[in-house]
């Protein structure tokens, strides 16, 4: 546990292969493996900042690897969803795609299923100029998913829908955004005001 955290402070300032010796020690003091699951992903983590795209696909699958190892579902459908996305940011959408259908439909039926799988099979889908099936799992993640989630959604249906001569519904889509934006925003001007309420008290 202590040089796991040594490995996430340090990839927090930049350290990075003194984090890699700090994981790599965790590594050999993981007790589970769901730890274990956890290490490789900081290690997919930290070789993503350091531009390292073979070793950052390398450690994600073994974090899946240990995920599915460890018996608990949810960490192995994320860890899962992660390898698709980063399959899909380095130029594997084939490989991408096929990951995130097993993820979607491993999580069928349990408290797991994420409108967050259904967006990254959207994307997929828009990338590859799919438009039916991008617009049927976007639609689908609009409610089921983050509020920074939705408002990925709404901006994927308007490309869509722009890329359709669809304008009116990509205009229904630009609104919808603007509003949840302009809702966020405010939230966190909230949350800011409310903190140096508190620091003043």
């Amino acid at each position: 546990l202590v040089y796991s955290s040594l490995g996430k402070l340090y990839v927090d300032i930049d350290l990075h292969e003194e984090s890699m010796a700090m994981f790599r020690q965790a590594l050999l003091y993981a007790s589970s493996d769901y730890n274990r699951s956890a290490i490789w992903n900081n290690m997919a983590f930290n070789s993503m900042r350091l531009q390292q795209p073979d070793s950052v696909l390398l450690f994600q699958r073994r974090a899946v690897h240990y995920a599915e190892r460890s018996g608990d579902k949810k960490l192995y459908l994320g860890e899962k969803h992660h390898l698709s996305l980063v399959l899909g940011q380095y130029g594997k959408p084939d490989s991408a795609y096929l990951y995130a259908r097993e993820v979607l439909r491993e999580s069928e039926g349990t408290p797991y299923e994420s409108g967050l799988f259904h967006l990254n099979l959207g994307i997929l889908a828009l990338n590859d100029g799919k438009l039916d099936p991008a617009e049927e799992h976007l639609v689908k993640s609009l409610s089921n998913t983050t509020p920074q989630g939705r408002g990925q959604s709404m901006q994927m249906l308007f490309n869509l829908h722009y890329r359709r001569g669809n304008y009116k519904e990509a205009a229904h889509y630009a609104q919808q955004y603007a509003v949840l934006a302009d809702s966020l925003t405010r939230s966190l001007n909230t949350v800011e005001l409310e903190r140096l309420v508190f620091r003043h008290q």
